[in-house]
């Protein structure tokens, strides 16, 4: 008979997220007021694991406060680190039975064991109580002066927490002095803490400054920090100026181990260090570029897509600089930077790019039949940048042209793709305008092309060509009358069509008076671009007060281009050099475009008097008055036309003119301001008041504000000092944005979530104006024509969802946010325009709007 075999039961396995109900914390109260007698260490902690889950579900377990504190005298790390991450969270809640766990944190601070040491100081300054200054001081100085590197890094950055929950804390001076000693510890990662701590503490005085004997101690112990503390070190050192050659060679020598590393940004650290050293002697940059060239295309080739792009986006900065020294760094080894099978769409934009600044007389043929293969790539924008880059190519190097003219129109034109038919005529158009032997041979493959396979790039390419080369084209006249009454075209191809007409008008005057007569037409019934009706309006009166004259500007000979501003980016790419190893390259912005200033640096300034006392960085960002005035003046002496009447712009259906009188018009309320007695300042004040319509810019507080009951007269006082600023800014914005057509709120709703965002930006208001309200920022917005869909007040913020509309009829989307706790407004932009430099416009004319409350 078989033995009968007993079923074990299986334990289940603690289940601590789980959903739970409010007996469930009364239990685990009962249950924690039994643990002190508890022996067993592992059912203690269970209990803990499962106040700490509940606690991180976001249930309140405020209440079991006092039974914690309880058991925070045991000697099991474990228990005494889930008591204190409890006790962390709910101290400042309950600071007065917080008091009672002091005497267990000073005792741990005193522990034999230096991790219970470091937890005890952790766990103090993390409490955020009032009272804890006085009992801090001495585990905080203790802490500072331990033997263990493990306490004293954490004593350091304790040391931040403390000042920060207290700036005026009387402490402060010696804890400075102490973490500056620190800079000359043995221990690593003390230093690199203490270059943290320090850039926190001294944010008011622009951070840390280090002198010429911590430079040298961090690159002699340079090898024992990690990778980032690495980064710190070497930020550092290239803020350092050496003394003499002896000494720059000395550092050079000790950074040459490192170059190798296989760290990308322990590598771009060293190079910008070795750039920076080099910076006035050419031929030691050259040295430094052939030096680099090895360890650079190994990162390329061997390292993730993230950290080639990155290493691929500085070696383009290092060719751009390169270039100006006349050295070609690259021109034998361009095949590094021919594409993989495997290259990601970034990887090979930043390739293309490499690949027109790396070709010469001598590698040229190679690269451009390389490129040639990519415009069969799958991606249609990888296939149009490769035709562009050829088009660079053949601006750059003339002795490419007679073979990329030959591509073109052999190869690429008859393409039956309207991406690439649009890219080719592109390019064509650049080499028609530099290259003049190429005239005739173009100009007859363009005419038979068909225009049904161009897009909406290459259309505007294929009409300058037809404008400016008519006299080789037989049936100009009739090419452009297919486009004259179109009704929905980007204000880009309008501004050349219009221009083309015109030109041939000149030539065939005959056939184009109709069709020039139907664009005018067409253009002021059709569109609302003031740059578009500005210029036809420029033309028809150029040719009403001399045809002959007219005709001797706009179809005057011109001198062929030898270099074309598209393809000379050396502003932006010195700015980013300048900033080299930072995210503006990644952004491919300078840093004062997307960062806030900070008077932080990354990893401190070389100070070269050794003064450790800093002084204070007074660096102002705002625009002065004299800066305000010559802009004012140099508006105020802007040409404009002084005959126009009122008959002439009724007749114009609306057209755009400028009066010199009128120096602001507002569309809603008509109000007017004579430039003639702009220097009257009692007229100034007495418009201003009008044209701001109800409140206008004038914040008027409530009765319950701290602002003191003169504040109106002192606003008022500001606004006629920088009234021109403010009227300058309004008229800025005029020229961008139209009056928007109505969108109602299921619409914004599904334009706000498909769009990406343009700009987040926030800023801070004076402490006066923390009692602002609600229909004080909607008059202001509203003034400068920015519409206001909804508004309203939630949990003491104010709530406004906004749009207005560019003159190329794409919307702006707004939402913004006025949080009266912290004085601040935050705003996010969404938009479907792509124009960056529109976006960036609206952006600056919309932050000055709040400019006088900042």
């Amino acid at each position: 008979m078989s033995p009968v075999q007993v079923k074990k039961k299986n334990t289940p396995i603690p289940q601590y997220f789980v959903e739970c109900k409010k007996s469930e914390i009364n239990k685990l109260k009962e249950v924690l007021k039994k643990l002190p007698q508890e022996r067993d260490d592992d059912k203690k902690r269970e209990v803990l694991k499962k106040v700490i889950a509940y606690m991180t579900l976001g249930i309140d377990v405020s209440k079991l406060f006092p039974d914690i504190i309880m058991m925070s005298s045991t000697n099991d790390i474990i228990q005494k680190k889930m008591i204190y991450l409890y006790l962390n969270n709910y101290a400042e809640t309950n600071s007065e039975l917080s008091l009672l766990t002091i005497n267990t944190l000073q005792k741990d601070s005193k522990d034999e064991d230096p991790i219970i040491r470091g937890l005890a100081l952790r766990s103090f300054c993390n409490l955020r109580i009032n009272n804890l200054f006085e009992y801090i001081e001495g585990p905080l100085f203790n802490g500072l002066k331990d033997k263990n590197p493990y306490v004293r890094r954490i004593a350091i950055i304790s040391c931040v927490k403390l000042i920060k929950m207290n700036p005026q804390i009387s402490i402060k001076n010696d804890v400075i002095k102490i973490l500056k000693n620190m800079l000359l510890n043995n221990d690593p990662q003390c230093i690199i803490n203490a270059v943290h701590a320090l850039n926190e503490i001294l944010i008011d005085e622009g951070g840390l400054k280090v002198n010429k004997e911590i430079i040298f101690n961090m690159l002699n112990k340079l090898s024992s920090f990690n990778e980032w503390g690495k980064c710190v070190v070497l930020n550092i050192v290239s803020t350092y100026l050496p003394d003499n050659e002896d000494e720059m060679y000395d550092i050079m020598n000790i950074l040459e181990n490192h170059i190798r590393d296989f760290s990308s940004a322990v590598f771009l650290s060293c190079l910008k260090c070795f750039l920076n050293f080099s910076m006035n002697d050419q031929d030691l940059q050259i040295q430094i570029f052939e030096r680099m060239k090895d360890p650079l295309l190994t990162l390329i080739s061997t390292s993730s897509c993230e950290i080639s792009y990155v290493v691929l986006l500085h070696t383009n900065l290092l060719l751009h600089e390169a270039n100006k020294l006349n050295y070609k760094i690259f021109e034998y080894d361009f095949k590094h930077f021919f594409f993989r099978f495997n290259d990601l769409t970034y990887i090979k934009d930043i390739k293309l790019d490499i690949l027109v600044s790396v070709a010469s007389k001598n590698n040229v043929v190679l690269i451009i039949n390389e490129l040639s293969e990519y415009i069969s790539d799958s991606n249609t924008e990888i296939a149009q940048k490769s035709i562009y880059s050829i088009g660079c190519i053949a601006l750059k190097i003339p002795k490419a042209i007679s073979k990329i003219v030959e591509l073109a129109l052999s190869s690429f034109l008859p393409m039956n793709y309207s991406y690439i038919s649009s890219a080719t005529l592109t390019i064509l158009a650049n080499i028609l305008r530099k290259y003049e032997e190429y005239t005739k041979i173009i100009i007859d493959e363009i005419v038979k092309c068909d225009t049904r396979l161009i897009d909406n790039v290459g259309i505007t390419s294929y009409i300058w060509i037809v404008g400016e080369y008519c006299d080789y084209i037989e049936n100009a006249p009739y090419i452009l009358e297919e486009y004259v009454n179109l009704t929905n075209c980007s204000y880009l191809f309008m501004l050349e069509l219009l221009t083309a007409c015109i030109k041939v008008l000149y030539k065939r005057p005959a056939e184009m008076k109709t069709i020039v007569a139907s664009l005018f037409d067409n253009i002021l019934k059709n569109y609302k671009y003031p740059e578009l009706t500005d210029k036809m309006y420029f033309y028809y009166k150029m040719l009403s007060y001399n045809y002959e004259e007219a005709f001797n500007i706009i179809s005057c000979k011109k001198k062929l281009v030898k270099n074309f501003c598209e393809s000379n980016e050396n502003t932006l790419l010195d700015n980013l050099y300048n900033e080299f190893n930072t995210l503006s390259v990644l952004y491919k912005h300078p840093i004062n475009k997307f960062v806030e200033y900070s008077k932080i640096s990354f990893g401190g300034i070389y100070d070269p008097e050794g003064n450790n006392d800093t002084d204070n960085l007074n660096v102002n960002y705002n625009l002065d008055d004299k800066n305000l005035d010559k802009n004012y003046k140099s508006e105020k002496n802007c040409n404009l036309n002084d005959n126009l009447d009122n008959d002439s712009k009724k007749e114009n259906n609306n057209l755009l003119n400028i009066n010199e009188d009128i120096l602001l018009i507002d569309d809603k309320n008509n109000y007017e301001i004579n430039k003639k007695n702009i220097n009257n300042k009692n007229i100034v004040q007495e418009n201003l008041n009008t044209c701001s319509s109800s409140n206008g810019d004038y914040m008027i507080l409530d009765k319950n504000s701290d602002v003191p009951n003169n504040n109106f007269q002192v606003i008022t006082e500001k606004k006629d000092e920088y009234g021109v600023s403010n009227l300058y800014n309004f008229k800025k914005l005029k020229e961008i944005i139209i009056d928007a057509d109505n969108i109602n709120p299921e619409e914004y709703q599904e334009q706000w979530n498909l769009l990406s965002e343009k700009n987040n930006e926030k800023i801070y208001l004076r402490k006066n104006y923390h009692n602002l309200k609600l229909e004080t920022i909607d008059e202001l917005i509203t003034k400068y024509n920015i519409i206001t869909l909804a508004s309203g007040e939630i949990d003491q913020c104010l709530k406004f969802y906004l749009y207005s509309q560019f003159y190329t009829m794409h919307y702006i989307f707004i939402e913004l946010i006025f949080d009266k706790t912290e004085n601040s407004i935050n705003w996010i932009l969404k938009s479907n325009c792509e124009n960056i430099n529109l976006i960036e416009q609206f952006t600056d004319c919309f932050r000055d709007i709040f400019i006088d409350y900042m």
